[in-house]
């Protein structure tokens, strides 16, 4: 079935975790490099004012590693809506160290996290059960016998009690009397 892993969800949280990663990383070379230039005019700070330029790129790698890592296991263990929740707090918490990923890692990460967590598996297809059948040898089977509704003919007139004939006359032939059928 295709709805049996939140597909959808797993995508969006991988592509938002890449794009967290990818800013994370290019603000992690740029903040070294351009706070290190900044750092030429002191240089005893120049190596502090590296590492600092270089720790909120290095947040937003640890930030994306870890997206990708949860929106994984929630693929791999849909069932547990622990890793939907870490990947939308890492998401939003990686404003902080790769400005969301140019916020397209931020909205794709919390949109894939909440899908993570809405996300239902499939209920299993009704199956209908037939009650079993009990098989009844021929030689058992008795015909049914034939049930009229035709009233038995009269055979006396109930007024003068005169045998009616013939048999299923309308009328009685000594009295004159009106049979009811």
């Amino acid at each position: 079935m295709a709805d049996e892993k939140p597909t959808a969800a797993f995508i969006l949280s991988l592509l938002g975790g890449i794009f967290i990663l990818v800013v994370g990383l290019i603000l992690s070379f740029l903040g070294a490099i351009l706070i290190g230039a900044v750092g030429v005019f002191n240089p005893p700070a120049m190596p502090m004012l590296m590492g600092l330029g270089s720790l909120l790129g290095m947040l937003g790698i640890l930030y994306g590693l870890i997206i990708i890592v949860c929106a994984v296991k929630m693929h791999n263990e849909p069932e547990n809506q622990t890793w939907s929740i870490l990947i939308v707090i890492f998401s939003v918490l990686s404003l902080f160290g790769a400005g969301g990923g140019l916020y397209i890692g931020l909205i794709l990460g919390v949109i894939g996290g909440i899908l993570g967590l809405t996300w239902k598996p499939p209920s299993p297809p009704r199956r209908y059960h037939l009650p079993p059948r009990t098989e009844t040898p021929y030689s058992s089977i008795q015909p049914q016998q034939v049930i009229t509704k035709e009233k038995p003919p009269i055979l006396y007139c109930p007024y003068c009690g005169g045998k009616i004939e013939p048999p299923g006359a309308k009328f009685c032939m000594h009295c004159g009397a009106k049979l009811e059928e």
